[in-house]
């Protein structure tokens, strides 16, 4: 399995982006609005409608505030993983790794 990572920086303060990224059920509300139009809890998955109308369904994995890392798979996808990590009082690094397994990638 290899992992692909892309790290940003954000002016917001470290606890808000967090607070948004682990609001599993609002993504469309709180992080990528535009980009998600809209997303429902269904158990412990959401149903996920992208702009470009296609519609998914995530699991999530885990949600670890110590770490605060968010780990969720898209059914019949890769693994996707969201972590936030401190860089600073103010600011906020995001990391962005996607684990690939080579099987999912030859189809």
């Amino acid at each position: 399995m290899a992992s692909i990572h892309k790290d940003i920086l954000l002016d917001a303060h470290p606890n808000d982006v967090w607070a948004a990224v682990r609001d599993f059920g609002r993504p469309h509300q709180r992080l990528v609005s535009g980009f998600v139009l809209d997303a429902r809890l269904d158990g412990e998955a959401r149903i996920v409608t992208f702009a470009n109308g296609t519609v998914a369904r995530e699991l999530l994995v885990d949600c670890d505030d110590e770490r605060r890392r968010l780990v969720y798979a898209a059914v019949s996808e890769r693994g996707k993983t969201t972590q936030r990590v401190g860089a600073g009082n103010s600011r906020r690094r995001g990391a962005r790794p996607a684990d690939l397994d080579r099987r999912c990638l030859a189809q």
